[in-house]
C-alpha cells in the first residue's frame, strides 16, 4: 500500500467497520435494539474513533490529495471490509471521500466563525 494513503486507508476501514456494526446492531435479530446492543456499539465506535483521531487531519489531507490509483486502493480496502464488487466499492468510496472532505471543511469553517 502506498504510504501516501496509509492514514486515509485506516480512516476508510474505521468508517467501514462502524457502518458494518450499525447494519448488524440488532445482534439477536429480535426486531428491537436493546440497551446492551447499543452499549456494545458505542464502545466499539469509541474504540474506532480513538484509533483514528490522532491521524484524522492527515487522513483527510491524504483523501483530498489521493490520485486515481490511490482511490482504487481505498476502494479495495473498503470492498474487502464489505465483500463488495470493486466497481460498487469505487462508487461508494468516491462518495465517501467527497462527504468526508466536505464535512471536515464545514466543521473547520464553523469553528473559525465561532472563534471570531
Amino acid at each position: 500500500m502506498a504510504l501516501s494513503i496509509d492514514k486515509a486507508t485506516r480512516l476508510i476501514e474505521a468508517f467501514a467497520k462502524i457502518i458494518s456494526q450499525v447494519a448488524t446492531l440488532d445482534k439477536d435479530k429480535d426486531g428491537t435494539i436493546s440497551i446492551a446492543e447499543i452499549i456494545t456499539f458505542v464502545q466499539a465506535f469509541i474504540m474506532e474513533a480513538v484509533a483514528v483521531y490522532g491521524d484524522f487531519s492527515t487522513a483527510v489531507k491524504q483523501l483530498r490529495d489521493a490520485n486515481g490509483e490511490d482511490r482504487k486502493l481505498l476502494a479495495t480496502a473498503f470492498a474487502d471490509k464489505f465483500e463488495l464488487p470493486s466497481q460498487e466499492a469505487e462508487v461508494l468510496i468516491e462518495d465517501w471521500i467527497f462527504h468526508i472532505i466536505e464535512t471536515t471543511e464545514l466543521v473547520a469553517s464553523t469553528i473559525d466563525v465561532i472563534k471570531k
